[in-house]
């Protein structure tokens, strides 16, 4: 029971860990490198929906790199590929277009809206970071095992607690029979000197010869 426990603790701990490091990816920029969730099929067959695309940012994009950008006025990202490079008037842009669809997307993308080029993408696991962020998802994976690892950690403290508990128990019935031997030897060695004196008051009172 002990050894199932400890797996099931350990899968807990790496269950925390695994969705913070998911949560985080998928949140932040680290270096350059960000991750998104493909969320439709407009890159099939190499990028599938529900993929997660690890990209990183450049200062050069050329035609047929996958790219992942900003979509103008609003807070969502796309990934798409290049098929062509624009040059006007100083401004970089880029005409993209999804893998799956028939025709490129109908507005350029500008240069500053482009997040970065994708390097490689992890199919499906998207829909485990999407379920992850989801209210049930924070539940089964970052609630459930943190309340279960405290009340083990709880449950430890109070053993701990009842071991010392149990040793100052021990502690006490000790000092509480050196103390009743103590009495004794003192009541022995009382009972000694009263012999002693008894022997001195005789020994006085005989004449010696």
């Amino acid at each position: 029971m002990a050894k199932t426990w400890k797996i099931v603790k350990i899968f807990f701990y790496i269950a925390i860990i695994v969705s913070a490091i998911f949560i985080i990816i998928t949140s932040i920029n680290i270096f350059g490198f960000q991750s998104f969730i493909v969320k439709s099929g407009s890159m099939e067959p190499k990028i599938h929906t529900g993929s997660v695309v690890v990209d990183h940012s450049s200062t050069n994009y050329q035609t047929s790199d996958v790219i992942t950008f900003k979509v103008t006025g609003t807070k969502d990202t796309v990934t798409h590929r290049i098929v062509k490079v624009n040059q006007k008037s100083g401004i970089t842009s880029y005409r993209v277009k999804g893998d799956a669809n028939a025709t490129p997307d109908p507005d350029p993308v500008l240069k500053t809206n482009v997040v970065g080029r994708v390097l490689f993408s992890v199919p499906f696991l998207g829909y485990l970071i999407s379920f992850i962020r989801s209210i049930p998802g924070l539940i089964i994976f970052i609630a459930i095992p943190t309340l279960i690892i405290i009340s083990e950690e709880i449950g430890n403290i109070k053993t701990e607690v009842k071991k010392i508990a149990n040793r100052n128990k021990d502690i006490n019935k000790k000092v509480a029979e050196l103390a009743k031997k103590e009495s004794e030897l003192e009541a022995r060695e009382q009972k000694i000197r009263e012999v002693i004196k008894k022997i001195q008051e005789k020994t006085n009172n005989n004449p010696k010869l």
